[in-house]
């Protein structure tokens, strides 16, 4: 909770991927919560009102799975939201407004999107989403300790440079709206 809190106010990519995981964790778990409370919530050296806090978001959490009928698979509609955001974000600064940073880095990795989009098959999704889940996928090889060979990890690095720039274009665009 506010792990998510902290990375949604300072990297949006980051933000997007750590809500998957936390999907998939629920997931693993099979949306029962007193397991989570149990096996992930008590771990934390928590306070009880810190403690109900986490409760609470993940039982909140768990419930908006249910009700978008995501249980299995998919993701929120709230992290789906700022995903769009991005997307439109990076159409805007790519097609309209053609931003000199933000293109060049797109497109040091637009032979990566196109490989990684046909390795993911029939409709992949958009440029984001697309990027966004490689590089998930990515961790989660990182986290089961599956190799990388080079040629993987070096388009995974132009992908990730990229979306680090559209993320702080996300903060800066965000933090002028506020």
């Amino acid at each position: 909770m506010w792990v998510s809190e902290h990375k949604r106010k300072t990297n949006i990519a980051e933000f997007i991927i750590y809500m998957w995981q936390i999907e998939d964790l629920i997931r693993s778990y099979n949306l029962d919560l007193i397991k989570i409370e149990e096996e992930i919530i008590s771990k934390h050296d928590l306070n009880e009102e810190q403690e109900d806090q986490l409760f609470n978001w993940y039982k909140t959490l768990i419930t908006e799975m249910r009700a978008e009928n995501i249980v299995n698979s998919g993701h929120l509609q709230r992290t789906n939201i700022v995903l769009n955001e991005l997307e439109y974000l990076h159409k805007n600064l790519y097609e309209v407004q053609k931003d000199f940073e933000y293109s060049s880095a797109f497109e040091k990795c637009s032979e990566d999107l196109k490989s990684l989009k046909a390795k993911m098959g029939v409709n992949p999704g958009t440029d984001i989403e697309v990027c966004l889940s490689g590089l998930y996928a990515s961790l989660l090889m990182k986290l089961k300790k599956t190799s990388i060979n080079e040629e993987t990890s070096n388009s995974l690095k132009r992908i990730s440079s990229f979306i680090t720039v559209l993320a702080k274009k996300y903060h800066k665009a965000f933090e002028a709206k506020s």
